[in-house]
């Protein structure tokens, strides 16, 4: 659901003051009603009426459009009319219509002649456009509704439990991690002086709502950023199969979670085991998640996008790391 706040504040920054009648979709599965209330306590003079749409057969036919609209003004009719009450400077409206279908419509302007009543150009005919912002509402990366700081925390827990994981493999099968170092190439010479380097950098973090994983403090999820960034897509599996013996994890369930971005850059090789498959996935999950954080941390130099694209993006990689951590917990619990 797109804060109500975020919506307003959209709304009030695209404002023009030229159209009389701007009309938006949002389609929303929850509580329509709440939902206009937020609206309405945020909406601050910005002349924005949010409106439930429970009228049946509304704006499904692009031949209907002026008579759908025209429909709904007068159904709204004391809400619009409250608004020149209270704002003697009105010079446009906007109209919320809040529905639980998508907006289907191919054609989403039409020329409408506005109510005598209406409060700003009243009975001239002038051209209302329907857009929908559950798809084209866009904000900065770094917004909070994309939750950066739970993104951060979980690639700081996954980095504490791997570290851990190899540490304790380390020492009992040195062969199962060193292929994992060899491909990272640490500054450190000697194996366990770079295991213990990564959890020293990593216990040098404050607060893991803020963990931006670096190359000059390297950790474990920073190394393996550095190391997918400049591989191609079949290289990859190599460091897949050495984090997958080096973090040694037993099993893994048949159907695991592989993020977009995974399946978008597959390599072209198949790979039939589900341990290497899941490390192939965490690997891109935790390059793609320090991409993320490294990018939200300089939003203002990327443009803003769709509030739903980001969102999706940052709970697809969430929902891989946190369960890679629980897969690490249960095979860290079983060896400890």
């Amino acid at each position: 659901m797109i804060p109500a706040h975020q919506l307003v504040e959209y709304i009030a920054s695209t404002s023009n003051g030229v159209n009389e009648l701007k009309v938006y979709w949002l389609t929303l599965s929850g509580d329509r009603d709440e939902y206009a209330e937020r609206i309405r306590k945020e909406e601050r003079n910005f002349n924005i009426v949010p409106w439930v749409v429970r009228s049946q057969g509304l704006f499904g036919d692009p031949n209907s459009i002026m008579n759908d609209i025209t429909q709904i003004l007068e159904e709204a009719r004391g809400d619009i009319e409250k608004l020149n009450k209270s704002n003697r400077s009105l010079r446009e409206v906007h109209i919320i219509l809040i529905n639980r279908k998508n907006l289907e419509i191919a054609v989403t302007s039409s020329p409408i002649t506005l109510p005598y009543w209406f409060p700003v150009g009243g009975g001239q005919t002038v051209t209302a456009q329907i857009k929908d912002l559950t798809w084209s509402l866009t904000v900065p990366i770094s917004d909070e509704a994309v939750e950066i700081g739970d993104l951060q925390r979980l690639l700081y827990d996954l980095d504490s439990l791997m570290v851990e994981r190899i540490a304790i493999n380390f020492k009992d099968n040195r062969s199962s991690v060193q292929a994992l170092l060899d491909h990272i190439k640490a500054e450190e010479s000697k194996p366990a002086a770079t295991i213990e380097n990564f959890r020293s950098n990593l216990q040098e973090i404050e607060n893991p709502a803020k963990y931006r994983p670096s190359g000059k403090n390297p950790t474990i999820t920073s190394s393996l950023w550095r190391l997918a960034n400049s591989k191609t897509s079949d290289q990859q599996i190599r460091i897949a199969k050495a984090l997958n013996r080096a973090l040694s994890i037993d099993e893994v369930r048949e159907n695991i979670h592989i993020p977009l971005v995974a399946a978008l850059s597959r390599p072209a090789n198949r790979i039939t085991d589900q341990r290497d498959l899941w490390a192939l996935a965490l690997l891109q999950s935790i390059r793609f998640s320090c991409q993320f954080v490294t990018a939200a941390a300089h939003a203002d130099e990327y443009p803003s996008y769709p509030i739903t694209l980001l969102k999706s993006f940052s709970v697809d990689l969430r929902s891989n790391l946190n369960s890679a951590i629980e897969i690490l917990e249960a095979s860290y619990n079983q060896g400890s």
